[in-house]
């Protein structure tokens, strides 16, 4: 896995990578990620995850990426919530793919103005006739992008011909796969910083100025061994883990503390904090006395929105008493405390 710039692994459930890991700019790799390969950055690598080969601090050079040059244009496209299109190849303006509906190509050249989905779309399924064995290329002018849970269907031998699609984008703003996707194919963006989002799955390759990895996701190589789960089969975060619930290109100006919701609770609860750059984050769980019940955030993180569940346990993992407790939240030299309240 290479970047012409930064490249960072988030924290994994755990996760494993079976490649190396290059950059022009910096790595990180965030905890709970095996790397089975070596890294090499010229500037020092943040590691928090296991390295199974050699850390590196030494110049890489840029790797020329995939270039193209086309245009696009003609009739907008819309796939219905839940219904389906079908595209014969050929040039358009704005595809736009609905809840749950699904749009049919076929082997070709495709080429969009925009391969988009409105912010409240899901489960849309991009699905691409390879029967005859020929590849398909989609190119892409202004915006690609993926909604959550979005599948990319092969037929008729779903994940065994990933190398035979190809999609390309010549956008410069950042491009989003979005959560717990099942990608296939090979995904080129040499303009801009692509965002594999959390929970998902990608058999194929990824080029592009920039990559950022979430937690929890699945990267396999068109030649790796082994298959993905499957759409919707990656484990997701569970009680006492982060969830960013906020895009991170959000401009953020102050460290903030919510009222957890609800307030009071049983069995579970929501606390949300914010950060206007990256920081180091304790959340920790008081009771009345001052003592230690439980630590709910230790690590760092990037700008951005957060929410973590408490699920009223201790350490012990053991169910905690109704009572009056304190939650105390520390970033950098930001302090805030609240109060919240738990009824069994």
């Amino acid at each position: 896995m290479h970047a012409n710039g930064a490249l960072t692994i988030e924290k994994g459930d755990p996760s494993t990578y079976n490649y190396n890991l290059t950059a022009t700019g910096k790595i990180t790799i965030q905890k709970d990620n095996i790397i089975n390969g070596n890294v090499k950055s010229p500037l020092p690598i943040t590691n928090q995850g296991t390295v199974n080969g050699t850390i590196t601090v030494a110049a890489v050079a840029n790797e020329p990426l995939p270039s193209d040059s086309y245009t696009a244009g003609g009739p907008h496209m819309t796939v219905p919530s839940g219904g389906s299109l079908t595209l014969a190849p050929g040039s358009y303006g704005i595809v736009t793919l609905n809840n749950g509906g699904t749009l049919k190509l076929t082997s070709g050249e495709y080429r969009m103005n925009e391969l988009r989905y409105p912010n409240s779309a899901e489960n849309g399924v991009l699905e691409i006739n390879l029967a005859g064995g020929d590849p398909i290329a989609i190119k892409v002018v202004d915006k690609l992008q993926f909604g959550q849970e979005s599948v990319v269907r092969l037929l008729p031998n779903g994940e065994d011909d990933s190398e035979l699609v190809t999609f390309f984008t010549l956008q410069s703003s950042s491009v989003t796969l979005g959560r717990e996707t099942y990608l296939l194919g090979n995904f080129n963006a040499p303009n801009a910083k692509v965002t594999l989002a959390k929970n998902s799955q990608l058999r194929g390759a990824i080029c592009a100025e920039e990559l950022l990895v979430e937690r929890d996701c699945l990267f396999l190589h068109h030649d790796s061994p082994g298959s993905l789960p499957g759409p919707g089969n990656l484990p997701k975060a569970i009680a006492g883990e982060v969830e960013e619930i906020s895009d991170q290109s959000s401009v953020l100006s102050d460290y903030a503390l919510e009222q957890n919701y609800p307030n009071p609770f049983n069995p579970t609860t929501k606390i949300n904090f914010q950060l206007p750059v990256r920081s180091e984050v304790r959340l920790f769980i008081y009771n009345i006395h001052g003592q230690l019940v439980r630590t709910l955030v230790n690590g760092e993180y990037e700008s951005g929105k957060y929410e973590v569940v408490w699920d009223g346990k201790n350490e012990a993992g053991a169910q905690v008493a109704t009572g009056l407790y304190v939650y105390v939240f520390r970033a950098g030299e930001f302090v805030m405390q609240r109060k919240l309240i738990l009824m069994r």
